[in-house]
């Protein structure tokens, strides 16, 4: 299984969810130097392509290293030569995905998950949309969760031969009281549970955090009433210190480095 994790912030980098696949399955150090990191999955990558019969395998190792943000430099090799010519690079990267998760998928198959859709990163979701059906005859499946379209439009990737999309209707009420009883114990008043399923609209993680909340002894009263109050409380019972470590950080987006951090910290 190959996870991606996309945020706002990475939607605006090129290739930020591919990248996120590459270092899952290579186990690369997102801190590391960049050379080391190529280093790191060159040696994990080439062997499964030549295992996989890739014409042109260290040619393709190249271009992952380019999906995972970690290029060899150097004016020689496949990936140098067509750096200046847009199409030449997109045909290659669509081949190279295509090739790499072929050979991922060698054997027992391979799960691709893509969390938050509708952050990942134009340029990997074209380049997969490419390469789909080149892995018709491998077991992979791909899965992706994303938040309703206010616009109406279909969802990215949902042109993909055998695309099914399901939609997650809210949480019902008796399903809420259920699980709020279930936290809460039997000797909580029922318009305690009521009321509890009332605030949450539906919505699962509004019900779990306060749910958390009300089996820590907050009232009711108390309770936020929307996933960003829930954010924001959150935040508040953290030191002032941490606060403007995480605001710091949040310019990088979900992932950050602590010298990065500690640079606008300065």
């Amino acid at each position: 299984m190959l996870t991606a994790r996309c945020d706002v912030a990475g939607r605006a980098l090129p290739l930020s969810t591919a990248r996120a696949w590459v270092e899952d399955a290579a186990s690369l150090d997102a801190a590391a130097e960049e050379a080391e990191r190529w280093g790191a999955l060159r040696a994990y990558v080439t062997p499964r392509l030549v295992a996989a019969g890739v014409d042109r395998a260290a040619d393709m190792a190249e271009f992952v290293g380019e999906l995972g943000h970690c290029p060899p430099r150097g004016p020689d090799g496949a990936l140098s030569a067509v750096r200046d010519n847009a199409m030449a690079m997109r045909r290659e990267l669509t081949a190279a995905l295509g090739q790499w998760l072929r050979a991922e998928a060698a054997g027992l198959g391979l799960l691709l998950v893509i969390e938050d859709l509708h952050w990942a990163d134009p340029m990997t979701l074209g380049l997969l949309d490419d390469a789909w059906d080149t892995l018709g005859d491998r077991p992979v499946l791909l899965v992706a969760t994303s938040w309703p379209d206010a616009g109406g439009t279909r969802p990215p990737l949902a042109s993909l031969k055998g695309a099914q999309t399901i939609k997650l209707d809210p949480l019902g009420v008796r399903a809420a009281e259920r699980l709020a009883r279930q936290v809460l114990g039997p000797e909580r008043p029922a318009e305690d549970i009521e009321r509890v399923a009332r605030m949450s609209s539906g919505n699962a993680f509004l019900l779990e955090e306060i749910l958390r909340a009300a089996a820590q002894g907050a009232p009711l009263d108390a309770m936020p009433d929307s996933v960003l109050a829930v954010v924001q409380s959150r935040l508040r019972a953290l030191p002032w210190s941490a606060r403007r470590c995480l605001r710091a950080a949040s310019v990088f987006g979900e992932r950050f480095r602590e010298d990065g951090v500690a640079a606008l910290l300065a």
